[in-house]
């Protein structure tokens, strides 16, 4: 990923600096295989695979990762991904100034920021903060609709 207009953009949406891009994952729903077959229920209940995607201010992906079994968390996934492997090494900068935006399920580092957790005693700048992030991070919802949308098989692997 390289610095471009979507922190600049994703800035402008609720005024939260120096963000790259937003991550998340997806589960596609799918058949139960014969072999593992429990790894691949999802906390819903039903089989599928799970894609982790950044997205930018344009709705487009910046990496993505496909293929885990539905079963495991969000978190769990990036720690194994490329990616996690890739800013963690150095090899894939954010120049020590960008960050990702992830929901709660993510845990904080120094290039990824989820939200605060809600405990019921978060100060109004907190919920304020949290608003702002689930504003911009939308875009990530939303990025995962346009694929679903384009590539409707994502939608579904039954047959």
């Amino acid at each position: 990923m390289k610095p471009s207009l979507s922190a600049v953009n994703l800035k402008k949406k609720q005024g939260i600096p120096n963000v790259l891009g937003c991550i998340d994952g997806c589960h596609i729903c799918m058949k139960k295989p014969k072999i593992n077959g429990d790894d691949f229920i999802n906390r819903k209940g039903y089989p599928s695979i799970l894609l982790q995607g950044v997205v930018d201010h344009r709705k487009m992906f910046l990496d993505i990762s496909v293929g885990a079994p539905g079963s495991i968390h969000d978190a769990r996934l990036l720690r194994q991904s490329e990616l996690f492997e890739e800013i963690e090494t150095g090899r894939q900068l954010l120049y020590n100034k960008y960050h990702l935006l992830g929901d709660s399920a993510y845990p904080v580092l120094n290039w990824l920021i989820p939200p605060y957790k809600d405990n019921g005693l978060l100060t109004e700048q907190q919920r304020l903060f949290n608003f702002k992030h689930s504003a911009t991070r939308i875009v990530v919802e939303h990025g995962f609709g346009v694929l679903k949308g384009r590539f409707r098989r994502l939608r579904e692997f039954q047959k």
